[in-house]
């Protein structure tokens, strides 16, 4: 190579003449190490996520086939590693930001350069399994059979059909799907711990290198020695998973069901990557195949004689509602963003009312005005404690690729054109119910106690983008042709995750769900990339295990097996 450093597309052709079999067990040991380790990991920050990520994308992208025969050597591993890690240079950071002419400009360029490498770099980092599945299994499975009467009547029919038919498609219940990816986890935890034990026992008093990087580096070519004494700890196949816990109510349908949804062999997921939806942005700033499939089958005629192996465990572990979300869009298109739309509806009403009991919490009623029939707001809340009316309205719609991995304007307008149109709609309904409405004189001395202090609109989207708050808040600022321009109030365009991260932090502390949303405002204004993302809630956070979210699988008693009890997030 003359002394220079090797890219992306040298490490893949370093990989093309090598065993696939070998490259996968490589793949899934370092990046289980890095996984469950994290920065607690021996190998951190020499092995970090972007680099095992970026390996198991090359191996994706290479020709390497289980017939050859060549292994990866010390030196071969060492390359790849560099190489893959060159991805992550990003011409467009130069071209974007140095060429604006105000700091405000520059500071927006790299608001927008920082967005694009969050979708990547922190989205594969925030990785909350508990409440993720928890959140998945209330909307698609526990609301609709439990709470249907809690959906309008005229929806109640389609909610319903939808829900029968969701097991359907997937071959199997959301639960059975969201033990087997529980049960994966411990799977490879397993690993995690045997190789972090076998290195422990070959590892010398004094570690050779003069530098720290240089002793992690022999403790991670040590590791990849000790593959031949791992191998039996990290492909599966039915028959070893369900035999690992024999008390585990699964059966082998629930089993193939899930391989059916999370996996192809590696020609598949080839074949998949080819699509136009990964090629979006430099190589290092793609969406994955692995996100879609991020299991990958050994050849065999018969699924449940199968073997399976996870190439990169972050990826896994943070892919289980994109999968179902995956499936149920391409099997139903707009019906499933529909009822997912109004299940969400649900969702924050019940949330509020479970973890802030003192608020009033009206759910959408359909009234008469002048000018003809209209809906109230998805969900209107009457706060005592801060005397303000919140009102909300949701939207299940999600992220397109183009969105997440160019942020371009026309793109990102177009994802949230409906968004934008949701919040304009709240100022006149915010009118109708002050005006008082027959349907609502239930609560109409309750919201007139409201009238003193201005109302907060929140648009709550089922996937966002990081910095959108931000984003939106410029955009509509600087645009005068923007459509938000001369809101009359604080508005907020939040993710369901973070709005339900508002009202835990609002029932944690005993504060107000107006101030933790002014809050977001507040750091919503702000193009500084050194001050704080909205999003963040400064810095708070909530007791794991303790979130509305994950009281659903409580409720679907999805812990109950031993071994399952002690699953945890790293």
């Amino acid at each position: 190579m003359n002394g220079k450093r090797p890219t992306f597309e040298d490490a893949v052709l370093r990989l093309n003449s090598k065993n696939l079999d070998t490259l996968l067990e490589t793949s899934c040991l370092l990046s289980c190490i890095e996984f469950y380790g994290g920065m607690n990991s021996p190998l951190f920050p020499l092995l970090n996520n972007e680099k095992c990520r970026l390996f198991s994308e090359a191996i994706v992208a290479s020709k390497a086939a289980s017939y050859k025969s060549a292994l990866l050597t010390r030196d071969d591993l060492a390359y790849v590693l560099n190489g893959v890690g060159e991805a992550l240079n990003d011409p467009r950071f130069s071209q974007e930001v140095a060429s604006q002419g105000s700091q405000d400009k520059t500071l927006y360029a790299m608001q927008k350069f920082f967005a694009r490498m969050a979708n990547i770099q922190i989205r594969q980092q925030e990785i909350r399994s508990s409440s993720t599945v928890g959140r998945l299994l209330a909307l698609l499975e526990v609301l609709p059979q439990r709470d249907l009467g809690q959906f309008d009547r005229d929806s109640q029919n389609t909610v319903r059909q939808f829900a029968e038919e969701v097991p359907k498609v997937l071959g199997a219940s959301l639960r059975d799907l969201a033990t087997i990816y529980m049960l994966l986890s411990l799977w490879y935890q397993r690993l995690d711990r045997i190789a972090m034990r076998l290195l422990q026992e070959v590892r010398p008093p004094t570690i050779p290198g003069k530098t720290e990087s240089e002793r992690q580096a022999w403790m991670m070519y040590r590791l990849y020695e000790l593959l031949p004494s791992l191998k039996k700890y990290m492909p599966f196949s039915g028959n070893s998973l369900l035999n690992s816990l024999p008390n585990l109510p699964l059966s082998e349908a629930a089993f193939i069901a899930f391989v059916g949804l999370f996996s192809r062999p590696i020609r598949g997921i080839r074949d998949e990557a080819k699509n136009t939806v990964y090629q979006i942005g430099p190589v290092g700033w793609r969406l994955s195949p692995l996100e879609r499939y991020p299991l990958v089958r050994f050849d065999s005629a018969n699924v449940q004689s199968s073997y399976f192996i996870i190439p990169n465990v972050r990826t896994f572990m943070r892919s289980f509602a994109d999968v179902i979300h995956f499936t149920l869009q391409e099997r139903f298109g707009n019906l499933y963003n529909e009822v997912r739309g109004l299940s969400q509806e649900v969702y924050i009403r019940e949330l509020v009312k479970s973890r802030l009991p003192s608020c009033i919490v009206i759910p959408e009623i359909p009234y008469r005005s002048p000018k003809g029939e209209k809906k109230g707001p998805d969900c209107t809340i009457v706060e005592e404690i801060s005397g303000c009316l919140i009102v909300v309205e949701a939207k299940a719609r999600r992220v397109l690729a183009e969105t997440r991995f160019t942020m371009e304007e026309n793109i990102f307008d177009a994802n949230f054109a409906q968004v934008y149109d949701l919040l304009l709609r709240l100022p006149d309904k915010v009118k109708d119910l002050y005006a008082g409405l027959p349907e609502y004189a239930s609560y109409q001395v309750e919201i007139d106690v409201t009238k003193q202090k201005s109302p907060i609109c929140i648009a709550v989207v089922g996937e966002s983008v990081y910095m959108l708050n931000e984003i939106i808040r410029y955009r509509a600022r600087t645009d005068p042709g923007h459509r938000l321009r001369s809101y009359p109030w604080i508005y907020c365009v939040m993710s369901i995750e973070s709005f339900e991260l508002a009202v835990e932090i609002a029932a944690s502390e005993g504060v107000s769900l107006a101030q933790v949303l002014e809050e977001f405002w507040e750091d919503g204004a702000t193009m500084d990339p050194r001050g704080r993302m909205s999003d963040s809630f400064r810095g708070r956070r909530i007791t794991k295990g303790s979130s509305f979210a994950e009281s659903f699988i409580a409720a679907s008693d999805l812990l109950a097996a031993q071994g399952l009890k002690q699953m945890a997030d790293p």
